[in-house]
């Protein structure tokens, strides 16, 4: 085996150009030799195996693509991969930490190395990105990977042109989501799934979207808005279409709107926004020939139900009590929870409760409801410190925050002890990383004006101090794509509020202005979903 090393380390040393493949690759037992390996010896390196992305992204069972921030991504259905790219072969060989992303989290590896206009990853960092492992086999010059990943495309499938786009079946569109910006302008979002593509096109008074590549669910909505009167999907020309009914004029030379598209980010698909203002200028667009929805003109058809869909997460529970004071944290947020629920229902709001007893849930489970199919989370906690003195409601959105010693407080919430401060520098890396950047930019508007409802109402309602609104890297809230926050109705350890928080009616308080702010957030044009 020694010998069979040394040879193939003198074939590597003689090696005349970048990149050539020396070795096999197999994954998960299955031969992928097109996908590498690869050596970029005449560099000097002579350790770390590539492959070539795409290749290796079908052996992997993974979309492979260039984002528009720059970065090549992986992605699959529970995984979502983002490394550098350079074009320099001797820079991107040089291992960095945060090279590589793994769902928000900073990891080392070489950079991605572009060579005319094909893409080469080593091989490791990714496969133990992947919780697998990889190993050289010097009798059958096989580079060995194991990965738990999805069932590898079969040798005919990797033969197919662009088969890392290859779907098994039609994803279907979400529902669209809208929210008022700071310009005063109306935002449309839709989530695109792998694999699709759209194109837009207006009349005087409507947006078209097509799409490709998915499937529709039934979505009819009207609006009282100051900009858009009604979002419906439908087929139009034989395509998946979305149009929108606009209160001002649109040109196809791009009057009247603006669109962009934010790249995947963890957890995160592509998204394309449409923000509606008389006074906007955005890029051209085509001339829409019909707006006919399964042959009906727009307007004609009765909007369906919709329903506001709201998760409520009591902070904390089972073995864990939380704050310990006057009261504990648990016996105060699980019964407000309860209270709020029974408060929106009443109203009509669709609440999903993350638990509604006494029991615990992992960090990980609780911010897995926060997902796009929401209108909002909110996770409701209780605090507690050493200066007895300390007494008041504050408000927090995620992201770094700007005082590092408040930090303490995250790394509690987030669990105490090592496992919090673990969870902590996972949020910080994730509110740091490209695609959290990206995840922070898009929803912090929603976060905001969410925070800015709680905050001004609980205030209002209860009298208490109000200690503002404030950034922290909780995180239950870290991957929420809409609007996220997190609520401490006060502290347990004061003397006069600590016992308040314990008192049924107080609680009962708490809850009534909890749902105010919401019913407030909700009626202002902010997202609204589809039972």
């Amino acid at each position: 085996m020694k010998a069979a090393f040394i040879v193939l380390t003198h074939l590597l040393l003689c090696l005349s150009f970048a990149q050539t493949r020396l070795a096999g690759l197999s994954v998960n037992g299955a031969a992928y030799d097109e996908a590498g390996t690869f050596y970029f010896a005449d560099f000097g390196n002579t350790q770390d195996a590539f492959a070539e992305a795409e290749a290796f992204g079908v052996a992997l069972g993974l979309n492979v693509s260039l984002a528009e921030y720059g970065a090549l991504t992986f992605e699959g259905p529970d995984i979502f991969l983002s490394l550098e790219v350079a074009d320099n072969a001797a820079a991107g060989l040089q291992k960095k930490l945060g090279a590589l992303y793994r769902d928000g989290e900073a990891l080392e590896s070489p950079l991605a190395i572009r060579v005319d206009g094909v893409f080469y990853v080593a091989v490791s960092p990714l496969v133990e990105a992947l919780g697998g492992s990889s190993a050289f086999d010097y009798d059958n010059g096989t580079l060995r990977v194991e990965v738990a990943a999805p069932e590898p495309l079969t040798a005919a499938e990797a033969a197919t042109p662009s088969a890392t786009a290859v779907q098994t079946q039609l994803s279907e569109l979400g529902t669209p989501r809208t929210g008022r910006q700071e310009d005063g302008s109306t935002r449309v979002v839709v989530d695109l799934p792998a694999g699709s593509d759209f194109s837009l096109a207006v009349q005087e008074d409507a947006m078209l979207i097509s799409f490709s590549g998915v499937s529709l669910p039934q979505y009819s909505q009207a609006f009282d808005d100051v900009h858009l009167n009604r979002l419906e999907y439908g087929a139009i020309a034989g395509r998946a279409s979305l149009v929108i009914g606009v209160n001002h004029g649109l040109s196809p030379d791009g009057a009247g709107f603006r669109s962009g598209l934010v790249p995947a980010a963890a957890d995160s698909p592509r998204r394309l926004f449409v923000d509606f203002a008389p006074n906007l200028q955005g890029e051209s667009v085509a001339l829409a020939e019909s707006l006919e929805l399964s042959g009906e003109p727009l307007g004609t058809r009765a909007a369906e139900t919709t329903r506001k869909v709201v998760v409520i997460d009591a902070g904390h529970g089972g073995h864990d009590p939380g704050a310990v004071g006057y009261v504990r944290e648990e016996d105060v947020v699980l019964p407000v929870a309860l209270k709020l629920r029974d408060i929106l229902v009443a109203q009509g709001v669709k609440v999903i409760l993350t638990r509604d007893h006494d029991t615990f849930l992992e960090l990980r489970e609780r911010a897995a409801f926060a997902s796009p199919d929401i209108n909002l989370f909110i996770s409701i906690h209780a605090n507690s410190v050493d200066n007895t003195a300390a007494h008041g409601i504050e408000t927090w959105v995620f992201g770094v925050p700007l005082e590092q010693d408040i930090l303490t407080q995250a790394i509690e919430e987030n669990g105490g002890g090592a496992e919090g401060a673990a969870l902590t520098q996972e949020a910080l890396a994730f509110a740091n990383s490209i695609p959290g950047k990206i995840v922070q930019e898009e929803q912090l508007r929603f976060s905001m004006a969410l925070a800015e409802q709680i905050q001004s109402s609980l205030v209002r309602a209860t009298g208490a101090r109000d200690r503002g609104i404030r950034k922290n890297a909780f995180y239950v809230i870290r991957n929420a794509r809409t609007a996220a926050i997190l609520v401490e109705l006060g502290f347990v350890s004061h003397p006069q509020e600590g016992p308040k928080l314990a008192s049924e009616a107080y609680q009962q308080t708490l809850a009534e202005s909890l749902a105010s702010g919401v019913t407030t957030f909700l009626s202002e044009g902010f997202v609204a979903n589809r039972d």
